[in-house]
């Protein structure tokens, strides 16, 4: 009877810490097709500044701070917030055709809005 309970609890300990693994061990890269790296790299250059993951060769949408992506590496969230940013939207906005969401508060972006902005049909929060 001891022995049995022990055994159940035993597995259920297993259980649980198998399901507790579970979410990590599915958790891969998810990297960035290069039209979506071009735009983050755009706008370090225009805004003179460095986001942690939107940095090197091949970003990690997992790492890229502000911004958030499907899982074919698109993004399709940008989400930068309280960072007083000087510049314009780079042009290659247009590259971001799965963007749904486009939240740039506390900012004081200068020049036109890119005409490219126009071709962002999935865009409806801004």
């Amino acid at each position: 009877m001891v022995r049995e309970r022990v055994q159940r609890a035993l597995s259920l300990a297993w259980c649980l810490a198998a399901l507790a693994v579970a979410p990590f061990a599915m958790i891969h890269a998810v990297p960035l097709q290069a039209s979506q790296v071009k735009f983050l790299q755009d706008c370090q250059t225009a805004w003179d500044v460095v986001f942690p993951g939107w940095s090197g060769s091949n970003p990690d949408c997992r790492r890229a701070e502000n911004v958030k992506c499907d899982s074919s590496g698109m993004i399709v969230e940008i989400n930068i917030l309280w960072i007083d940013l000087r510049g314009p939207i780079p042009d290659s906005i247009g590259n971001l055709r799965k963007l749904t969401a486009l939240y740039l508060v506390q900012s004081h972006l200068s020049g036109s809005i890119p005409t490219t902005i126009g071709i962002l049909t999935n865009l409806v929060n801004m």
